[in-house]
């Protein structure tokens, strides 16, 4: 095979992987700390699945949602959907329109976030795993604010 028609392929190969790795910019779980919330799980986790047009959410003892998502125009990741609690959905929520439940900034899923410390502390968005997402509840529940006594 002449060396052209190979690069050529690698150069075809190498470009189909940029696409699909900026396809998948937001597919995965995320990690938002709310330090000011009380609650034993102070934490939202988002896991956006491939395709990015999907998600659910967790937090608190049995809170959820789940939703539609897709980008505007400046490529952050807008979650629709509505909040339940112990499985049962909100009153007043249209699943058919569904209100703004977060957003996921480009920048973020860039890797232009804030340092996981500062994140934290700010309740900005983290990406990780389910083995991070432990640690990071764990780092999360000591700014939870102190109980007065």
């Amino acid at each position: 095979m002449p060396i052209g028609v190979m690069r050529r392929a690698a150069a075809l190969v190498a470009l189909a992987a940029c696409a699909q790795a900026a396809q998948a910019a937001y597919a995965g779980l995320w990690f938002q700390c709310q330090p000011r919330w009380n609650a034993e799980k102070n934490y939202l986790l988002v896991q956006v699945r491939p395709g990015e047009r999907a998600w659910n959410a967790s937090w608190g003892a049995s809170d959820s949602a789940q939703g539609a998502a897709a980008k505007d125009k400046d490529g952050n990741l807008l979650l629709r959907g509505c909040h339940s609690r112990g499985g049962t959905p909100a009153a007043g929520c249209s699943p058919a329109k569904p209100p703004l439940f977060a957003t996921l900034p480009r920048g973020v899923a860039d890797g232009k976030g804030l340092p996981a410390d500062a994140a934290l502390r700010r309740g900005g968005w983290i990406r990780t795993d389910p083995a991070g997402s432990e640690q990071l509840a764990r780092q999360c529940a000591a700014l939870r604010p102190k109980a007065r006594g």
